[in-house]
């Protein structure tokens, strides 16, 4: 029923009741009837006055008290209702209307325990309060909001609902007030075993990426102002007479790009595509600290490159990770369109995905004939590792390939272990 029909209605309705108990008390004629409609005038007036009170007017307003979040955090948001009028209300029903963004809930790792099952879901689309103003011309409510789900979120509807005493009229109105919530992918700790970084000049062993890169010394140059007292050549400044320092060369492994699969394949799990959002942009916190430049290149049918880490980008990147869904289904086809369009070339590729196949093995091999140093985390249901999978991962370390493989086993801890090399 329109809101026009609901008010014509409500006229009607106590019009009749007035004129029901007027005959009443002028065919009675007692005094108890005419009492009685007495009694009933002053009832009869407010709900006539509630009628055309001006529901709309009310100003109404969302505040978020933190509109950028990690997945699986909460925030507080507090509505606010302001009226000119303390005209008398008994009740008043508020409902914050969620996006069905928000109908999913990230509980973090208690989301992996069991990776058979899809999302947990609210149970509730709305938030509800209800709340007893009477006379009062302001008034506050609050609800926290928990389990933010990755994305950007859009809360655009608060309804107002209200009555009299008796339940007679009931009116409602909803009020178009704009937020917008971001929930960044969270940032999971990260330790990465790297057992060989190459240089120009041989090979060294090293048992992590949790101690910054070092260099190696290639020859001597003559001092600069600011260059580390732990630089300086002694024998060499002895013999031109002059302070000389080390000149250093940098590894070749400080260039990494991470490669995201974000196509939609058919094996793929609901939550499977989050865990390697979430392994992303936790990996690139980590190398980002580490590595002098780093990329990302994230595989769809809508492909998109970040270039070299630049401060710039990094605010990109991450605005990326938390839009980005599942499209298309030809990885190597998505891949190879970029990767012969890509100028800079990378000397260590880590590659997030959730599907291997031969086509998959085709496509990483050759880039190992690029002489190029790889890493895959492979993420997928134990369940779903079968003989055929690992025989295919077999192929892939025949290629000199790397891999880390994820389970619900793994990702319910807090720390995740990546070994590359």
């Amino acid at each position: 029923m329109s809101k026009f029909w609901r008010f014509i209605r409500n006229i009607i309705f106590v019009i009749v009741i007035y004129a029901v108990l007027y005959c009443y008390a002028m065919f009675q004629g007692s005094f108890m009837s005419w009492f009685l409609f007495f009694s009933f005038l002053p009832i009869l007036l407010y709900l006539l006055l509630f009628i055309f009170y001006p529901m709309k007017k009310w100003d109404v307003s969302r505040n978020i008290s933190h509109q950028v979040v990690y997945s699986g955090s909460k925030t507080k948001v507090k509505i606010m209702i302001r009226r000119k009028l303390p005209f008398p209300i008994f009740y008043c029903v508020c409902e914050d209307v969620l996006p069905q963004t928000l109908l999913k809930m990230d509980l973090r790792n208690i989301n992996y325990a069991d990776l058979t099952t899809s999302y947990h879901l609210r149970t509730n689309q709305t938030m509800k309060n209800i709340i007893y103003p009477l006379f009062k011309r302001q008034w506050i409510l609050t609800y926290d909001l928990t389990n933010i789900p990755r994305g950007e979120h859009y809360l655009t509807t608060i309804k107002l609902r209200t009555g009299d005493l008796f339940g007679f009229i009931k009116k409602e109105h909803d009020y178009h007030i704009h937020n917008k919530l971001i929930a960044y992918p969270n940032v999971r700790p990260v330790k990465i075993f790297d057992n060989f970084n190459r240089f120009e000049h041989g090979t060294i062993t090293s048992n992590s990426w949790q101690i910054k890169k070092t260099n190696i010394a290639t020859g001597t140059r003559p001092y600069i102002p600011g260059d580390k007292f732990s630089w300086i050549h002694w024998k060499q400044s002895a013999k031109f007479g002059d302070m000389m320092t080390k000149e250093f060369e940098k590894e070749k492994s400080n260039e990494a790009l991470i490669i995201l699969d974000a196509c939609n394949h058919p094996s793929s799990h609901p939550l499977l595509f989050d865990v390697s959002i979430e392994i992303c942009h936790s990996l690139f916190h980590v190398m980002a600290k580490q590595i002098d430049h780093i990329g990302l290149l994230s595989i769809g049918e809508k492909s998109i490159f970040f270039p070299v880490q630049q401060t710039s980008k990094i605010s990109d990147i991450q605005h990326h990770l938390t839009k980005v869904q599942q499209t298309g289904n030809n990885f190597s086809l998505y891949f190879q369109r970029e990767w012969a369009l890509m100028e800079h070339q990378f000397n260590t590729i880590l590659l997030i995905t959730n599907h291997i196949d031969q086509m998959f093995v085709e496509t990483i091999g050759e880039l190992t004939v690029q002489s190029k140093k790889i890493h895959i985390i492979y993420i997928q249901l134990s369940k779903n590792i079968t003989s055929t999978t690992y025989a295919t991962i077999n192929l892939l370390q025949q290629k000199n390939v790397s891999l880390t493989i994820l389970t619900e086993k793994e990702l319910v801890l807090n720390l995740i272990e990546v070994k590359v090399g």
